[in-house]
């Protein structure tokens, strides 16, 4: 009888922990009624099924609730979303928002461990965020020695565009990555390396299989074990697979050919690079967790897979974007050969005199916003946001395509016009309003490195090309590829030489 009564005892008290548990927090920001232990998980993926997007199902859900922050549950997570440029600054600049959830896929993205800058918070990310910031600074990022190798890279595509072009990031990719590489390795892949386009082509396919907000997988992880290919796990594991594949078997090779020449190394100075900086680093701090041969391999992948991706579909959009608006393309010629002529590329001193092409470049940011929902974000601390109550270790997620899309701010939002970047006075303005590159202290450490590429990459194939579709095709479509990341569907363009 006392067993049965302890049994009851346990059963109702467990009731009583889900329903507490399960119970909208007090003052909590305005959405949906949330299911028991799924919370709102299968009405944010058939809205975002229905609407093509996680981000359009996010800002319907706020026009339905007119509200600036959107509370929801998914899984066992608190989730608020910020849907007004307002509301996202003040997640973007305040501390208490510089978290990072402890989450299944945070850490499946990064070997099963919390690692590198990306998916990591406290004393790791400040100190490898603090180490990488300087090294990089060191090493020439942000500065002419940087610009000097994107140079060597635009010139090699003038070479390579002078014919029919299919699937523009193909090309432009490599030429990123290839920046980067050298800044942090000292040496230059070959475009031609099938082995890069074949890890970009993972990367693509990963990306679109992952949402921000981590799935339903994320939600409900247990369901792995009883429907995997239903929720998309099957497909999530075997492109992790296919992908660290790859990476153990052609990329690391390389990568471990040269963190071993960099082991080898003992003189100081001759170590002029991120990998080589980062084994000096592991020489002082022997019992560190944080300067791991593992640690820099995350590091790595953040800054060079992030990077090369995310600006290589910008590009892919802006040239789209010029094949779409003809007399865009034209006026973007015409600034080019009357302020830098065609004796030489437009360099970054240039800058200061194209505003027209600024102004393009900040409006395919603006209107094909690459991460449309950057994040995630986890709270420190309870705390207020828009007069709502956010608890503790809520995760924080970051509707960037609203905001950009916000009519308030940008009048006419879905029409492409670069002209709203532009004064009467033909100046550069409103360049703070594009938040592609995110605000404080987890503003992307990348943002040197991918403007200089946008700017002399763009302006100097703009400069030396007039770019169509080709004849027999249809207009290309404006319609993006939806995942972690948009990119333009797959398109040819003709590269006449002018």
């Amino acid at each position: 009888m006392i067993t049965v009564f302890l049994i009851l005892l346990l059963f109702i008290l467990l009731i009583a922990y889900v329903i507490e548990r399960e119970k909208r927090p007090d003052n909590y920001p305005p959405g949906p009624k949330w299911w028991p232990l799924i919370g709102n998980g299968f009405l944010l993926r058939d809205l975002s099924k229905k609407l093509n997007g996680q981000h359009w199902a996010l800002s319907k859900l706020g026009e339905d609730y007119k509200t600036p922050v959107l509370g929801l549950k998914l899984g066992r997570e608190f989730v608020v979303v910020g849907l007004t440029p307002e509301a996202i600054r003040a997640i973007l600049t305040r501390d208490v928002f510089t978290g990072r959830p402890q989450s299944f896929f945070m850490k499946l993205r990064c070997f099963g461990k919390r690692q590198g800058i990306t998916s990591t918070d406290g004393y790791s990310w400040k100190e490898q965020r603090a180490f990488a910031t300087k090294q990089l600074k060191q090493l020439g990022f942000g500065k002419e020695t940087m610009d000097s190798l994107i140079l060597v890279e635009v010139e090699e595509l003038i070479q390579i565009l002078k014919s029919v072009v299919n699937g523009i990031g193909n090309i432009t990719s490599p030429s990123v990555l290839n920046v980067l590489w050298a800044l942090v390795t000292g040496k230059r892949l070959e475009k031609s390396d099938p082995k890069i386009k074949k890890l970009l082509n993972l990367l693509n396919r990963r990306s679109r299989a992952f949402d921000m907000a981590g799935g339903t997988l994320n939600q409900m992880p247990w369901l792995r074990f009883v429907a995997p290919r239903t929720i998309g796990y099957s497909l999530l594991q075997e492109l992790n697979a296919e992908l660290k594949s790859f990476l153990m078997a052609s990329y690391f090779d390389y990568l471990q050919e040269t963190i071993e020449s960099h082991k080898n190394c003992t003189n100081l100075e001759s170590n002029k690079n991120l990998i080589g900086a980062f084994f000096q680093e592991q020489k002082l701090k022997t019992n560190s967790i944080n300067f791991t041969d593992e640690q820099l391999v995350v590091l790595l992948l953040d800054l060079f897979l992030g990077g090369a991706q995310t600006t290589s579909q910008t590009l892919d959009f802006a040239f789209l974007l010029m094949i779409k608006y003809p007399e865009i393309q034209e006026k973007v010629h015409e600034e080019i050969i009357k302020h830098v002529g065609k004796d030489r590329l437009p360099t970054i001193d240039d800058k200061s005199k194209l505003y027209y092409v600024e102004a393009v470049l900040l409006e395919v940011m603006r209107m094909y916003c690459v991460v449309p929902i950057i994040g995630p974000r986890r709270c420190l601390d309870k705390t207020v946001l828009n007069g709502y109550n956010i608890p503790k270790n809520t995760t924080l997620l970051l509707n960037l395509h609203a905001a950009h899309h916000d009519a308030t701010l940008f009048p006419e939002p879905y029409i492409f016009k670069p002209e709203r970047f532009i004064s009467s006075e033909g100046k550069l303005i409103n360049q703070e309003s594009v938040l592609a590159f995110g605000l404080g202290k987890r503003r992307c450490l990348g943002e040197a490195l991918a403007k200089s590429c946008l700017f002399l990459i763009f302006a100097g194939i703009m400069q030396h090309f007039k770019i169509t579709k080709l004849p027999e095709h249809d207009d290309p479509s404006l319609e993006p590829l939806i995942g972690i990341t948009i990119a333009p569907r797959p398109y040819s363009a003709i590269f006449h030489s002018i």
